[in-house]
């Protein structure tokens, strides 16, 4: 993306419903990760070896295998979180650097005060590492968010060429 408006930005009514959209997915989605950090040691634990039971139990059972599931959940969680805050920051902001930067450092705000959250959460700890992987989701969430707008960008405008 850069600076100049996208295709998609110089509709109004279409920006005014992505605001709103993305602002509520964002909530939503704020949310869903509030309750999962809030489930206790035990019930977190549970969790992550039914993603195992489901998905990994091709592989031997190990702790490995439990911290790969679980640090990878952390991943997810923030890039989709990244993604709807790029959509929603990009549906008030024009310059891409302003979008880059509030999605950022209010996904990272959020990833802090998570594990600050889990901190009291009984069989739950507060860990630098999985700040630094929920930013590093919350940027390829970002990223991902900007090359779909500018493949649609690049489709709308092909086709309005073609028209």
């Amino acid at each position: 993306m850069s600076t100049k408006k996208h295709q998609l930005k110089k509709n109004s009514d279409f920006k005014k419903w992505q605001t709103v959209v993305f602002a509520l997915l964002a909530i939503v989605w704020m949310i869903v990760i509030f309750q999962s950090s809030s489930a206790d040691g035990d019930t977190s634990s549970m969790s992550s070896d039914a993603v195992y039971t489901h998905f990994f139990n091709w592989m031997p059972y190990s702790l490995e295998v439990i911290k790969f599931i679980r640090k990878s959940a952390h991943f997810i969680a923030y890039a989709v979180l990244g993604f709807l805050f790029a959509n929603f920051f990009g549906s008030l902001m024009d310059d891409d650097r302003q979008v880059l930067i509030f999605s950022f450092l209010s996904g990272l705000f959020y990833a802090v005060s998570d594990e600050l959250h889990q901190a009291f959460v009984p069989g739950r700890s507060a860990m630098f590492t999985d700040v630094l992987i929920d930013g590093a989701g919350i940027i390829v969430g970002i990223l991902l968010a900007w090359g779909i707008i500018a493949a649609i960008d690049y489709f709308v405008s092909a086709r309005r060429g073609k028209t």
